[in-house]
């Protein structure tokens, strides 16, 4: 089976992880995995076919566009301006590659127009919801989302955090499933470990609260050193001795040593449909605090680490979690159990198995609708109202 997908062009961005995790299994299942993605190094279209798996790259405006679109105008104008520049293009790639079905992660930019792409020409399409458009753009965000989920054939959510925000936005969706995030065995660590300090990784965005997170220190009278790894440049302005700004680091070892090296994780983002960081941290043996509106809150649960959940998100009680965290240990069977039930393997094989119903669904479908029209009793002549004009049937198909 050959399945059209799409990743973020971002290194470390969860749709990155998530398709390169499908496509290290795809060969071992009989399924082809092809991509459309953004280049973030030139304003080029092209195909790199050294890339495993093959990937189609657009500009690196493309999502520029596609952002001022749904920014500016608040009619369609826009929106369909950028439509009909790039749906032939998407068209171009579906002709080319022939898929069997599309795997679309998220509902922005380039799995919106690629799913425009996919009703033209017929090829059914599951939409994997990664991020909620509608909460950071209500205007357009509902109408490309409701667009999608409209004619997909199945929404897989990453979380049911994720599906119960996605839903209360947009109405409930009936064909649904949930498919938690995998997580590589590479930050599995099985020795015990002595960390000290207190770490926070992601983008220096809105939503991550990076400004948040430096109240909270500021009232954790703590001398204790804060490593904070955020975007080259961003750095808020803090002159704090006990703050030291790293760069993105792109290894899984590296992230996993800066983990272990922590007494505790926090991430203050206000709602993520899951949520990358406090997962590894948790596999690397760190405690993490994170958001009840954080999908990855869920596996918070699974390992009987509620104390770790922001409730009410107030600054006292993210202090009272990070007291509590101070003291928790992760055990090695609790990293195990994490490692074994969100492996790449497991996560691989239900969206595999997921695509291959929805695909023989939809030629079940199409052979039933041929099998009645053949076993239709066909006329061989018949005649319109008007005497003159005859019309002629053949009774095979």
């Amino acid at each position: 089976m050959k399945i059209l997908s799409n990743s973020s062009g971002r290194r470390l961005g969860g749709i990155e992880r998530m398709v390169e995790n499908l496509d290290s299994q795809a060969e071992k299942y009989g399924h082809e995995l092809v991509l459309v993605s953004r280049s973030v190094d030139t304003t080029r279209d092209y195909i790199n076919f050294d890339k495993s798996p093959r990937t189609w790259f657009f500009g690196s405006g493309f999502q520029n566009a596609f952002t001022a679109s749904i920014r500016g105008s608040r009619n369609s104008r826009d929106m369909s301006e950028m439509i009909g520049v790039y749906k032939p293009k998407f068209k171009r790639v579906i002709e080319e590659e022939k898929p069997d079905i599309a795997l679309l992660n998220g509902t922005s930019g380039i799995p919106y127009i690629l799913s425009r792409a996919c009703v033209d020409l017929g090829v059914p399409y599951v939409v994997a919801i990664r991020g909620i458009l509608s909460k950071e753009e209500p205007l357009a965000g509902n109408k490309i989302e409701n667009e999608m989920v409209r004619d997909s054939a199945q929404v897989v959510y990453i979380s049911n955090v994720c599906k119960e925000h996605f839903e209360k936005n947009n109405g409930k969706v009936s064909e649904s499933s949930v498919i938690y995030n995998s997580i590589s065995r590479n930050f599995l660590r099985n020795s015990e470990r002595e960390g000290t300090g207190i770490g926070w990784v992601g983008r220096n965005s809105a939503i991550k609260r990076l400004g948040f997170f430096l109240e909270i220190m500021a009232k954790l009278s703590s001398s204790e050193e804060i490593e904070i790894i955020t975007n080259n440049g961003m750095y808020p302005k803090n002159m704090s001795p006990n703050i030291s700004y790293l760069p993105i680091i792109d290894g899984i070892k590296e992230l996993s040593d800066f983990y272990a090296s922590k007494r505790v994780m926090v991430s203050t983002s206000e709602f993520e449909t899951w949520g990358n960081v406090p997962f590894e941290s948790l596999l690397s043996g760190t405690p993490i605090v994170v958001s009840k509106d954080m999908g990855v809150s869920e596996v918070l649960g699974i390992l009987d680490l509620e104390k770790l959940i922001v409730q009410e998100g107030s600054i006292e009680e993210y202090i009272h979690r990070i007291n509590l965290a101070s003291k928790t240990l992760i055990s090695r069977e609790q990293r195990h159990l994490l490692a074994n039930h969100f492996s790449i393997e497991n996560m691989a094989l239900k969206y595999f198995t997921l695509l291959e119903n929805v695909r023989d669904k939809q030629l079940n479908r199409a052979h039933n609708f041929l099998n009645r029209l053949k076993n239709q009793p066909f006329p061989t002549s018949y005649s319109t109202s008007h005497p003159a004009v005859q019309v002629w049937a053949s009774p095979q198909l």
